[in-house]
This record gives C-alpha cells, sequence and structure tokens, in this order.
C-alpha cells in the first residue's frame, strides 16, 4: 500500500471521527452558553455547509457522516453559505451525486429562537437533477412560521480535495457528477472517486498537504 494511499485513509478516519462528534456545533465565541441564551438553527444532512457570516465553518461537514446538525449562534443576524448536496442510487451498481451552486441562508433571532434550513425535498432522481441546478431553501422560524428564501450566491463549490485544502471559492457552474460503484458507507471508495476527479494541480497540492 502506497504512503498516500494510507495517509488518505488516516486523514479519514480523522475526518469521520470529527463529523461523528459534532451534531451540535458552537459557533459563537465566549464560555459555553444555555440554548436560551442562543439561536440554534438545525441543518439537514443534505445541506452542506461552507461559511457562517463570510468565516469557514469548522466541525460540521457531512461529506463524509451523515445526520442533522445543530449550530449554536450568538442572537442576531447571520450569512450562512450553503449548497445542496444528495447521492441518488440509479441502480444497484451506480449513484449519482448531485451538488448545486452554495446560497445563502439568513437567520435573524433573538434569545431563544429555533430555526430550521429546509428545502422541497427531491422525489425523484430527475427532481433532484433540477434541484441541483436551481437549488433554492429557506431558514424557517420554528416559533412565528416566517420562512425567510435563500439567495443567489454568484459561486460554486469546490470540489472535495480543494475543500480539504483551501477556504477558496471560484465562480463556476455547478453540475451533477456522476460516480462508479461504491458501497454506501465505504469511506475509502469514496475518496478515492473524489481523487480520480481532481486536477493535477489539486494532487499535488493534497500529498503537499498531508506531508505536514
Amino acid at each position: 500500500m502506497s504512503v498516500v494511499r494510507v495517509a488518505l485513509i488516516a486523514l479519514l478516519a480523522t475526518l469521520v471521527s470529527a463529523c461523528q462528534s459534532a451534531a451540535t456545533v458552537k459557533l459563537y465565541d465566549g464560555p459555553e452558553r444555555a440554548a436560551a441564551e442562543l439561536v440554534m438553527v438545525k441543518v439537514p444532512e443534505q445541506i452542506e455547509l461552507m461559511t457562517l457570516d463570510g468565516a469557514q465553518i469548522k466541525g460540521a461537514s457531512t461529506l463524509f457522516s451523515g445526520g442533522t446538525r445543530e449550530l449554536a449562534l450568538s442572537p442576531g443576524r447571520h450569512e450562512i453559505l450553503a449548497y445542496y448536496k444528495e447521492l441518488w442510487d440509479s441502480t444497484i451498481e451506480s449513484h449519482v451525486i448531485f451538488r448545486s451552486a452554495p446560497v445563502y441562508f439568513t437567520v435573524d433571532g433573538r434569545p431563544g429562537d429555533r430555526f430550521e434550513l429546509g428545502f422541497a425535498a427531491p422525489r425523484s432522481r430527475d427532481d433532484a437533477e433540477a434541484l441541483s441546478e436551481d437549488f433554492r431553501g429557506w431558514s424557517l422560524n420554528l416559533a412565528s412560521g416566517v420562512k425567510t428564501p435563500t439567495r443567489a450566491s454568484g459561486i460554486a463549490r469546490p470540489n472535495l480535495i480543494s475543500n480539504l485544502i483551501s477556504n477558496d471559492s471560484t465562480p463556476a457552474a455547478a453540475a451533477p457528477v456522476a460516480a462508479p460503484a461504491a458501497p454506501r458507507g465505504s469511506y475509502l471508495d469514496e475518496l478515492k472517486r473524489f481523487w480520480s476527479e481532481a486536477t493535477p494541480d489539486e494532487r499535488r497540492a493534497f500529498r503537499d498537504y498531508i506531508g505536514q
């Protein structure tokens, strides 16, 4: 087994452990505070988070694990940059990953408010593909029932390798990515698939990253 493959497996194990322990993500400064003093935001696993008020969100990725997350925010107005991501089984042998361009979710809450990020869930593969091409969602205030629609960001989500080595987003058109067969839960196969999608420059940068 090559050094690169060993390093990738080790990195993957670290990422999976981090994701599994991050059901609630603290995104405010200072000591721990009670939920009644904060704004809590529930995020479904199909929404991949990128930034909060322009800063990278750490510890809330679902690239390697599923499940909802809850963000603990300070009261006030916040903008969450995120995109739609869903693995859709086409047949037993193959599947497709649909990914959208990022959008901004707006949350404006007082202490004790709870929100949920949402979207119209697709019922078919065609629905999921259409959603990835024109993703729109909302933030829902669970107490008042008020929905605030998302707004376009004008940027595209970087691929997985770029996300691991950089925080930058570059303008580009997002598109669904056809993926070879990989058993659900086989993280190594998923990582190898993303590696095959990376450009030569991204692979070199990733080798430098895991060699640090």
